[in-house]
C-alpha cells in the first residue's frame, strides 16, 4: 500500500512538473509572439488613402467645366462667376475638400456664401467624394466654408 501511494504521489509530482514546464512554454512562447504579432499589425496596418494627383486635378477641371456650364455662361454669368482665380482639390490623410481660390478680399462674405452655395451643387453630386468646400479670398483667407451638406455655408 504505501508503495502504491509512493508511486502516485511520484506521478502526481511529475505530472505537477510538467503541468508547470508546459505552462513555462507557454507563457515564454506568448512573450516572444505577441511583441511579434504586435509589430506585424503596426506595419501592416489599414492602408492611409492614397492622395491621387493626377484624378484631383482631372476633377478639378470638372468643376470648373461645371460651373462655366451652370453659372458662367456668357451673357448670362453670375456676377460672383469672374472673380474665380482656381479651382483645386486639396486632400489630406483625413479630408479631401473642394478649394477655390478668388480675388475677394475678406469683406466680400456674402459674395464668398453665394459661390460656396454654387460650388455646393457640384458637391451634392458627388457627396461621397469630399469632406468640405472653402472659398478662399487674396492671400488665400478663408471667407466662406462648408464643411457638411447638412451644414450652411458661412
Amino acid at each position: 500500500m504505501v508503495l502504491k501511494k509512493r508511486a502516485a504521489n511520484k506521478q502526481n509530482r511529475a505530472d505537477k512538473k510538467t503541468e508547470r514546464e508546459n505552462l513555462n512554454k507557454l507563457v515564454i512562447t506568448n512573450l516572444i509572439i505577441w511583441p511579434l504579432l504586435l509589430s506585424i499589425a503596426v506595419i501592416n496596418s489599414p492602408d492611409k488613402p492614397v492622395i491621387d494627383t493626377n484624378k484631383n486635378q482631372q476633377q478639378a477641371k470638372e468643376i470648373q467645366a461645371y460651373m462655366k456650364r451652370n453659372f458662367g455662361a456668357k451673357g448670362h454669368a453670375a456676377s460672383w462667376f469672374i472673380e474665380i482665380d482656381d479651382i483645386e482639390i486639396s486632400q489630406t490623410d483625413e479630408s479631401r475638400y473642394i478649394a477655390v481660390s478668388t480675388l475677394l478680399d475678406k469683406n466680400e462674405n456674402s459674395t464668398a456664401n453665394n459661390m460656396c452655395n454654387a460650388f455646393s451643387n457640384y458637391w451634392m453630386e458627388h457627396q461621397s467624394e469630399f469632406s468640405g468646400l472653402r472659398i478662399m479670398g487674396i492671400n488665400q483667407q478663408i471667407i466662406s466654408y462648408r464643411y457638411s451638406l447638412n451644414a450652411m455655408c458661412s
